[in-house]
């Protein structure tokens, strides 16, 4: 059936299917990508405004991570949601992909895994910089 015109509310879904739920979502309107300007990570869902409302408010809620504000396409009936922030994406990584063997769409789960390792060598290094007085000093080269 044609879903463009219809604004279906978020379902109710239990809460251990709620992971694999949003990852079917993400498999049909969601994107991870590279941003081509700035080169950072974003994760956009696109749906109606009812849906797209109700999957922020379930990300945000397990995850502690906040998206932009929705915000509806230009002469389109498309919603948006968005994530940019390292931290939110790694969380919403990890709550996604708990584990190597989830069943899901390969294509996404490999562009979940290049940003979260991408990001985790990013922190390390921001870790470093930020608190190398805490780091005991590296041996010496050979």
């Amino acid at each position: 059936p044609r879903k463009t015109y219809r604004n279906d509310p978020f379902p109710t879904v239990p809460k251990h299917f709620l992971p694999h739920f949003i990852r079917g979502a993400i498999d049909g309107d969601g994107s991870i990508s590279r941003g081509r300007t700035v080169q950072k990570w974003i994760f956009n869902y696109c749906g109606s405004e009812l849906f797209v409302k109700g999957f922020h408010d379930a990300i945000q809620a397990e995850t502690n991570a906040f998206p932009q504000p929705t915000r509806k396409q230009k002469k389109q009936d498309c919603w948006y949601t968005t994530w940019t922030r390292y931290h939110y994406l790694l969380a919403i990584q990890k709550w996604l992909y708990p584990h190597p063997d989830v069943i899901c769409g390969n294509r996404k789960k490999l562009l979940w895994s290049q940003m979260a390792e991408e990001y985790s060598k990013k922190k390390l290094k921001l870790f470093r910089r930020w608190h190398s007085h805490l780091l005991p000093p590296f041996p010496p080269s050979s």
